[in-house]
């Protein structure tokens, strides 16, 4: 995994919009969520990833790459 300015690229990731996700992107996603919901499959819910800050973003921008490079979306 290789990090420049903000973007965490996945080495599998040539080219298109899935390469570049930003860990600010996912930062505001997450705090568009719904507070106080019930987590999915993961068990995670949103404020426990917001709550360990930068690493828990960048952590779920990983997972964000991996899975869009797994399922080509």
């Amino acid at each position: 995994m290789k990090r420049t300015n903000g973007i965490i690229g996945w080495a599998g990731v040539k080219e298109g919009p899935a390469d570049c996700i930003k860990t600010s992107e996912v930062t505001a996603a997450l705090k568009r969520m719904k507070k106080h919901k019930a987590p999915g499959l993961s068990r995670l819910a949103a404020e426990m990833i917001l709550a360990t800050g930068y690493i828990g973003t960048q952590w779920m921008s990983c997972v964000i790459l991996h899975m869009t490079y797994i399922t080509g979306l």
